[in-house]
């Protein structure tokens, strides 16, 4: 493919580049020209490429031995109006494997740029020029898509997110997907992988650790020199609980007790303890939770009044709370005035009698 040559010095040499591509760039081939009237020596320890990214690698030239990728290279000499050929490569990207020497490829993007720092000597002084190359548009061939871009969850879920692949001309070549970092306490795999067909499923795993928030999870998918990106927004929200009452009414009488019996729904990372009380609370009212604060799920209100409360009904609200999550409950206190007792007592004595009354005249 075409790489587009963006950069170059006004200086009386030229450079042509051919970049194969073959799982990513594996050779890049040069034509270097002396267009001036006087030799010049290419330096070759002092050039450099610089790859996508910004970083400079020393490169290695023709007639190098890879056994000595690191040693001082001789110069190359071009006469006037001479042209040589050269095939370089980073230095750095030449490993023995234990059997044999192999060069990784570069991977690059579509408008990726690669940029060759050449310095030579002629007669007179040193020069330097800089040459830089963009790869095509056309590099890409597929392209990855998550079907939701933004998802929610409380810790201690599991989430499956389907990624859709579309490729250029049905290209079977297998693709890698890797993960980015993730936040902590999340957990993520990506299957198949490779990826041969055109759907995946990203597996997000959120701990019970996870921290609270919004945060990117990021896949980057790599067939050769192809590099496609794309992420998936996922939401931590934050664990909850739900409290529930015995009653939503209590009657008491005056120097009177009785319990209201609570019990709490947590999230499964939700294990904060939770602290209760009691507002609104009026003279002669006294309230007590066993346990409190609480780690389990029950706890037990105790309510107690005495000779001087108020007979009438008292709008309670108990209040729980555990960091940022608070509920509340409502409870009606109906306290009943003394003599309403013996009036209830004497209606029930009445019925009584009654009923024994009419049992009576049944039987004659």
């Amino acid at each position: 493919m075409q790489w587009t040559l963006v950069e170059k010095p006004s200086l009386p040499v030229s450079v042509v580049a051919s970049f194969y591509l073959d799982e990513g760039v594996t050779e890049i081939s040069l034509g270097i020209r002396n267009d001036g009237s006087d030799q010049i020596m290419i330096a070759w320890d002092r050039c450099s490429l610089i790859l996508p990214g910004g970083r400079s690698e020393r490169i290695i030239h023709t007639g190098v031995k890879y056994a000595e990728k690191e040693m001082p290279q001789s110069p190359t000499p071009i006469p006037p109006n001479a042209y040589i050929a050269e095939t370089i490569w980073p230095s750095s990207r030449v490993e023995w494997s234990g059997a044999h020497w192999r060069r990784d490829p570069i991977l690059v993007r579509p408008d990726d740029m690669i940029a060759l720092y050449l310095v030579w000597q002629d007669s007179r002084r040193e020069h330097q020029g800089r040459w830089a190359w963009v790869a095509p548009a056309s590099v890409a061939d597929f392209d990855m898509q998550p079907e939701m871009n933004r998802i929610s969850a409380k810790p201690g879920s599991v989430l499956s997110v389907a990624l859709n692949l579309s490729r250029e001309g049905g290209t079977p070549s297998p693709i890698q997907v890797s993960l980015g970092s993730l936040p902590r306490g999340v957990e993520a795999s990506f299957e198949p992988n490779p990826l041969t067909g055109s759907r995946g499923t990203l597996t997000i795993q959120i701990g019970t650790a996870a921290s609270v928030g919004t945060h990117a999870i990021s896949l980057l998918a790599t067939r050769g020199s192809i590099v496609k990106e794309t992420s998936v927004e996922l939401v931590v929200l934050q664990p909850v609980f739900n409290m529930a009452v015995s009653h939503a009414k209590l009657y008491l009488w005056p120097d009177d007790a009785d319990e209201v019996r609570i019990t709490f729904h947590r999230d499964t990372a939700f294990t904060q303890p939770i602290h209760l009380e009691v507002r609104g609370l009026p003279p002669g009212v006294r309230a007590v939770f066993s346990p409190n604060p609480v780690a389990g799920d029950h706890a037990t209100l105790h309510i107690s009044t005495d000779s001087s409360v108020a007979t009438k009904v008292h709008n309670l609200r108990i209040r729980a709370t555990a960091g940022p999550v608070t509920k509340e409950a409502s409870l009606a206190l109906d306290v009943i005035p003394p003599g309403v007792l013996y009036i209830l007592l004497l209606g029930a004595l009445g019925i009584l009698l009654g009923g024994v009354l009419l049992l009576i005249l049944a039987i004659k």
